[in-house]
């Protein structure tokens, strides 16, 4: 599951408000949220490549790590489903 992350004019506005709404949630909220993307896939609609990259950031912050990824190239995916383990996310 994968595509393209590109920036447009109010994109960064976008990723801020979600970055502020996923700091809120609980880890087991967060995991939630991210789990919900994995059954539905990356369908390649704008808004959804940029709350998975907002996320992404959210998730790399609070855990250090992250399924979804980032490549150099601006590849953006998901690695499927994770569980939390004792606070600390696994990759299932």
């Amino acid at each position: 599951m994968n595509t393209i992350l590109t920036y447009q004019k109010g994109d960064e506005k976008f990723i801020i408000e979600h970055v502020d709404a996923f700091s809120e949630y609980s880890d087991v909220k967060l995991v939630e949220a991210y789990d919900k993307e994995t059954k539905c896939g990356i369908v390649g609609v704008k808004a959804q490549t940029l709350y998975l990259y907002a996320l992404r950031f959210v998730l790399k912050k609070r855990f250090k790590t992250s399924p979804i990824f980032l490549s150099s190239n601006n590849i953006l995916g998901m690695q499927g489903e994770v569980r939390l383990v004792d606070g600390k996310l696994w990759f299932k």
